[in-house]
């Protein structure tokens, strides 16, 4: 007659016509990570099996019954009705335990903390030692519409889906419990979101997928967005590298350098690779992505694996740990443009320009490689490290890296910098603001300004131009004897090329 699951969605509860009640409760889930397997095979019951070593754990709860479990990263956690264990794969009778205030609804993992979702105290992030860390929270935070969808974990950043606005996504720093001053917003309801978990925080990216299943991508630290593509049914980052797979479209993408939204876009497509997804049917979903393998449920409930080129993690693992001879080494081995796009674009985001002028000669990028040559020519680190930025896109912060330059500032150059961009007003401002040894730049300026004038055929509308015109004589000979000055300074302190 009825049907009805209890609020942990552990129980079910039947009602028959004749009076009966019938009782039931979820057995024989089973969780696997690398070559173990963790199967609830009784509410108070659950086996480990080490596949390759062919070993059987049994961990029994005579206490309470199993309410939820999660096993991802070497750690086993499980919550019961009243106490938490946290089981090191490593060894298994010797877990932390700590009592708990209410039912578990949501547990979620990352490399360092896992977080507790109930009614009671919201959400709580632990260490794997039981230690309480944060609790994150914010107006408007409804627990009880929380899913795996909904909130995600890295090691250093959490991020919720604000169900009073699901155009709305929050992210909140792990240690603090406090929310970042970046609000992640959308135009359409968001449906699903997911943090990286490579990297330093500066870096972290989450992608969500909205109401048209169109996938962005977005940093935490930052604000925008990019859209990565269209009607995607499912999407999952990489447990220890930076890749990030989809279904999309009958087909399995896999983004092997993600963050080259953020390096060079007119090579974001060299770094995807596409293979056939067509036995996944429509609405499969990834549930997970551990190195190279990839396991896929079909709509039926099916259960599949996959698996992408391993030569990726590898090429994580050696940049990592800086050792670029060994990531040309592998590149030159597997000879695939994809690899060789993904090696550019790691070795400019850390501005290993020889690493990156090998990598963007075997992709036959012959202007990008000479805008490298460009940059290692110059004498300056900081003027080196503003064109990368400039390269990237990030012209707020190269012109910062030119005027916090040490000993002096490089007001010259980022004063050039921005009439280099035709940034009238910005250089102006500059000019104004700061006066260097070699005098003022104002005149600079306006000559600059007046020849790209008079080169369109235009009239002078600025009414700070024309204040400062009336001010301000130009005279092309004093300022190329300033320009001269500036760069023997530039010189003397070690930081100047030869090139105007």
């Amino acid at each position: 007659m009825d049907l009805a699951w209890a609020s942990d969605s552990t129980q079910l509860v039947a009602a028959g016509g004749n009076g009966a009640t019938v009782f039931a409760q979820v057995v024989g889930r089973m969780l696997p990570w690398k070559k173990v397997e963790v199967t609830l095979v009784d509410p108070r019951k659950i086996h480990v099996h080490d596949v390759v070593n062919e070993t059987l754990e049994e961990l029994d709860f005579a206490r309470d019954r199993v309410v939820e479990m999660s096993f991802a990263h070497g750690f086993l956690v499980v919550c019961t009705a009243t106490q938490c264990f946290i089981y090191d794969a490593q060894s298994w009778n010797t877990p932390h335990i700590f009592d708990l205030r209410a039912a578990v609804s949501l547990l979620v993992q990352s490399e360092s903390h896992f977080l507790t979702v109930d009614n009671f105290n919201g959400i709580q992030v632990y260490s794997y030692e039981g230690k309480t860390v944060s609790n994150p929270r914010f107006p408007g935070l409804h627990v009880e519409f929380l899913s795996h969808r909904t909130i995600s974990l890295s090691s250093d950043t959490l991020a919720i889906l604000d169900h009073s606005d699901r155009k709305t996504i929050r992210c909140f720093d792990l240690n603090t419990g406090k929310q970042l001053p970046v609000v992640i917003t959308h135009s359409l309801e968001i449906l699903e979101l997911s943090l990286s978990r490579f990297g330093p925080m500066e870096d972290r990216k989450l992608f969500f997928i909205d109401r048209n299943r169109d996938m962005y991508i977005a940093r935490v630290t930052s604000k925008g967005n990019f859209k990565l593509h269209a009607q995607v049914d499912s999407a999952a980052w990489n447990d220890a590298s930076e890749l990030l797979i989809a279904i999309a479209d009958a087909k399995l993408l896999t983004w092997t350098y993600p963050n080259m939204v953020y390096v060079d876009r007119t090579l974001l497509e060299d770094i995807v690779e596409s293979r056939d997804a067509a036995d996944f049917l429509k609405m499969a979903a990834i549930t997970s992505f551990v190195g190279s393998s990839v396991t896929v449920r079909r709509a039926d409930g099916t259960t599949l694996a996959a698996s992408v080129s391993p030569y990726a993690p590898m090429l994580y693992e050696f940049t990592t740990a800086a050792d670029w001879d060994k990531a040309v080494r592998l590149c030159r081995f597997v000879k695939s443009k994809s690899l060789w796009t993904c090696l550019a674009g790691m070795a400019l985001h850390r501005r290993h320009l020889e690493t990156a002028e090998i990598a963007l000669a075997s992709i036959d990028c012959v202007d990008k490689l000479y805008f490298v040559l460009h940059v290692k020519s110059l004498a300056s680190d900081e003027r080196r490290n503003a064109e990368l930025a400039l390269y990237s896109g990030n012209v707020d912060e190269a012109e910062a890296i030119l005027l916090q330059a040490h000993p002096t500032p490089l007001v010259y150059r980022a004063i050039k910098l921005n009439l280099r961009l035709f940034r009238w007003e910005q250089a102006l401002d500059l000019a104004i603001k700061h006066t260097t040894d070699a005098g003022t730049h104002v005149d600079t300026v306006l000559a600059y300004r007046e020849r790209f004038v008079a080169a369109n055929k235009l009239q002078e509308t600025d009414k700070k131009f024309l204040q400062y015109s009336k001010q301000v004589a130009i005279d092309w000979e004093n300022i190329s004897k300033k320009k001269e000055l500036e760069r023997e300074k530039e010189q003397q302190s070690g930081g100047g090329s030869r090139r105007k």
